[in-house]
């Protein structure tokens, strides 16, 4: 009885640590493959020529599809479900692009959490309906409420223990989930 009661207390602390945890794997797919709608909103927002790649994600979440274009400001990631719903629109920024409210609650939250860090990238993430965002993206002026994140992957150092995180704040810098970013498996031997 003792290791049945056992077990079930490492089944369960095993499934919750495993909600702080981020996994993902990408794969190339050819544009054929993605969804129709999530194709014909990429060419409306980025224009028809320009150079997106696609990939299927597989993380812990689920399976979603995502677009990759370089444009002027920098780096779009463009998420979608595998129906070709808009999940969300990301932009990769530098960390003087930030608002300097944000910024400043970000680097305060991470010093107090670890005892050092490095911020690896960030992206500013706008979710909200796809034409709220059409127009946010385009540069037009929009209304309607779209809510704004940031998503920033770092390494933290606990207790002489480095391990790389990825951490989700709002648009005021206050953290909303940490989650810690499990390796991929190597397929190949070092030797």
């Amino acid at each position: 009885m003792k290791k049945y009661i056992l077990c079930i207390v490492f089944i369960c602390v095993y499934l919750a640590s495993g909600a702080q945890q981020k996994y993902e794997r990408e794969s190339g797919i050819h544009s054929e493959e993605a969804p129709d709608t999530a194709v014909s909103y990429i060419a409306q927002l980025f224009g028809p020529d320009a150079r997106v790649r696609w990939y299927r994600e597989e993380s812990l979440e689920g399976i979603r599809i995502e677009a990759k274009t370089k444009q002027v400001k920098g780096t779009y990631s463009v998420k979608f479900d595998t129906d070709g719903r808009l999940l969300d629109i990301e932009l990769t920024q530098k960390a003087e692009e930030i608002p300097s409210q944000a910024s400043g609650a970000i680097n305060a939250h991470l010093a107090a959490t670890y005892d050092r860090y490095k911020i690896r990238k960030i992206q500013v993430q706008w979710t909200g309906a796809p034409d709220v965002l059409y127009q946010l993206i385009r540069g037009k002026p929009t209304e309607d409420a779209y809510t704004v994140r940031y998503e920033v992957e770092h390494s933290g150092r606990l207790h002489g223990n480095t391990k790389p995180y990825e951490t989700l704040f709002d648009s005021q810098g206050k953290p909303i989930e940490t989650k810690e970013i499990v390796p991929r498996s190597m397929n190949h031997l070092i030797y």
